[in-house]
Formats: structure tokens, sequence, C-alpha cells
């Protein structure tokens, strides 16, 4: 929960100097990245309930998360009942968006409420961040596309 406006830049010696040598391996982490995100994208494509994100070609993505957005209006689920039963299958998974009528700094603040900004809403109730590292093997990988396929099938309507 956001409570109060501000930044978060506390960075200490030791966290900057894993930093520096993590810099001497970016380019080799980020095509590992690249190739994760091309398979689940290539896996995910055909599965109706999933919205993928795109990219522009005109920039280099990071590929510092893969999001999908869980069209929950096609199944029997809502987005955390989906995260949980992928949990279940012992995937670790993320929320990493919270629109902002849901934050208390500003509610408060600004007086936003449940219907303020309905497209954020809509996103922030149906995203989910599926494991994406480096270190990702091929079978976790795999795991991963299977145990996704495995819950939203079951959820189907």
């Amino acid at each position: 929960d956001i409570l109060y406006p501000g930044y978060k830049y506390n960075m200490f010696d030791l966290q900057a100097a894993i930093g520096i040598c993590q810099l001497e391996k970016i380019e080799k982490f980020w095509k590992r990245r690249k190739e994760i995100v091309e398979q689940y994208n290539q896996a995910f494509s055909e599965e109706p309930a999933l919205k993928l994100l795109s990219t522009s070609k005109e920039n280099k993505p990071a590929y510092h998360l893969y999001v999908v957005v869980i069209k929950t209006e096609m199944l029997k689920a809502d987005r955390d009942q989906i995260m949980n039963a992928i949990q279940a299958e012992g995937i670790g998974i993320g929320i990493h968006f919270r629109s902002i009528p849901q934050h208390p700094y500003y509610i408060k603040k600004y007086g936003y409420k449940k219907g303020s900004l309905p497209n954020a809403e809509y996103v922030s109730e149906r995203v989910l961040s599926l494991p994406l590292y480096p270190a990702m093997t091929e079978k976790d990988v795999e795991s991963v596309i299977q145990a996704v396929r495995k819950v939203l099938h079951f959820y189907y309507k």
C-alpha cells in the first residue's frame, strides 16, 4: 500500500558492489530472458483467456517481468483464485500493479474511489507476473507453461 508519497532510494555499498559485477552479465541475462519471453509468447498466444502484452519494435524491452492479463470474464474464477491455483502447482508468481484507487494515500489525498479509473482497475484486478529470470532452465519454463494451461483449462466456462 502507498500510504505517503515519496521515493525509496536506499541502496547500500554491498548492493552497489554486487550490481556493478552483475553489469558484466547484463547482455547474457537479457538474451536468456528474451528466449523465455519468446517461449511464453508462443505457448500462450492461443490461450483465449490470456492477453499478452506487446512491445514496440522501436524499443528494446528489458524483459524484467512477464505480465499477462487474465480475461476472468471467460473463466469461473477471479485472478486471485487463478493465482492461488498456479501457486499450488509449485509456480511462484507475483502481482506488480495495483491501481491508484486501491492505495490509501490516493484515496485520502485525492478522493479516488472504486470506479474512478475503470481501465486501470480492470487491469489491476487481472494481471499476474509469471516467473522470468535468467537462471530458469527449460524444465522450469515448461513447468510454468503447463501449470498455467492446466489451471486455465480447469476454470474455463
